[in-house]
C-alpha cells in the first residue's frame, strides 16, 4: 500500500475517533506553527502538515498518550501483520537537521547532519523553496 494512502486511512480513523481532539490539536498546531488561513498560497500544504503532525507526532489523550499512528499500528500487529508493516513508518518520525542531497520527482534525499544517516523521503510534491544543499529541520 502506498504511504500516502496509509496516512490518509489513519487520518480518517483518527478524525472520526478523536473528533474533539482534532479541534484541540488544530489549536495547538496553530499556536506552535502559526495560524493557517484558507486564502494563503500554501494553505493545503500546511493543512497536510497539520494532519501528518496530528497523526504521527502528537500524543493523543484519548489514546493514552500514544499517537494515532502508534495506536493503529499496535492494533494491526494483533489483527493484520500486512497492515502493520504499512503503518510502521508512520510511527518512526525522525527529528533533526538534514541537508537536502537530491530532489526527485517523488522523493527527497536527506542526510542527517549529526550522525550522517541518509534518508530517502517519499514526497508526493516537490517541497516549495527547497534546493539541494539546503539545511532543513
Amino acid at each position: 500500500m502506498k504511504p500516502a494512502a496509509t496516512l490518509e486511512r489513519v487520518v480518517a480513523w483518527a478524525s472520526e475517533a478523536g473528533a474533539t481532539e482534532l479541534v484541540a490539536g488544530r489549536a495547538e498546531y496553530s499556536a506552535l506553527f502559526g495560524e493557517a488561513f484558507d486564502d494563503e498560497r500554501h494553505f493545503e500544504r500546511r493543512m497536510a502538515g497539520f494532519l501528518e503532525w496530528f497523526v504521527c507526532d502528537r500524543p493523543a489523550v484519548w489514546l493514552g498518550g500514544r499517537t494515532p499512528a502508534r495506536a493503529r499500528y499496535e492494533e494491526a500487529l494483533r489483527d493484520s501483520p500486512e497492515e502493520a508493516l504499512a503503518l510502521r513508518p508512520l510511527t518512526e518520525s525522525v527529528l533533526g537537521l538534514f541537508e537536502v542531497t537530491h530532489l526527485g520527482a517523488t522523493s527527497v534525499g536527506l542526510t542527517e547532519l549529526v550522525f550522517g544517516v541518509q534518508f530517502e523521503v517519499l514526497e508526493a510534491l516537490r517541497p516549495v523553496g527547497v534546493a539541494v544543499g539546503d539545511v532543513v529541520e
